[in-house]
């Protein structure tokens, strides 16, 4: 009999945490996107680490991602890599101007970021945390993820993420 209580209560404690990390990770998730665009979360996400205004910031979302159903999923992941490497621009990179690009293109989504910044060597650098998590991100999609930077040369980081084929409004298209 002792056994069967002992079995509820590992069944208890495992259906707590369980609901714990489901509160925890929908406080995580940016609540604003809900009721915005990721346009819009990428701009509010902008004002959040460029407060002083040393930098200045180039978005450019091309209207044929305004047009495509991306997942929420997805664009929370687009979200949390952006908010990794700006992270590493304002931490590391003394930058004076950041570029985002997102457009679809031949069935793909491309995101491209890119700084002016100091730049770093790719093979001591590369092994970080930060960079490993923003490629894991990408390639749970399917995504190929790219980083390109050296000493004095800024960095860029891109990623190609294969979208499903959902014809779009000829005016997008």
């Amino acid at each position: 009999a002792s056994e069967t209580g002992l079995f509820n209560q590992c069944r208890g404690n495992i259906s707590l945490a369980s609901q714990e990390i489901r509160n925890l990770s929908h406080r995580l998730a940016p609540v604003f996107f809900e009721e915005s665009t990721m346009e819009e979360a990428f701009k509010k996400l902008f004002t959040t680490f460029n407060i002083e205004e040393k930098c200045e910031i180039l978005l450019h979302f091309d209207a044929t991602v305004t047009a495509y159903p991306i997942s929420m999923e997805l664009q929370l992941n687009l979200y949390r890599i952006l908010q990794e490497q700006l992270r590493n621009i304002f931490k590391y990179a003394r930058a004076g101007l950041i570029e985002v690009d997102v457009v679809i293109f031949k069935n793909k989504l491309k995101m491209r970021i890119a700084d002016d910044g100091v730049g770093f060597d790719i093979n001591t650098v590369e092994s970080g945390i930060g960079i490993a998590n923003m490629k894991r991100r990408t390639e749970l999609f399917g995504g190929k993820f790219d980083i390109d930077s050296s000493p004095g040369k800024g960095c860029t980081i891109a990623l190609d993420i294969p979208l499903p084929n959902i014809p779009l409004p000829l005016a997008a298209a």
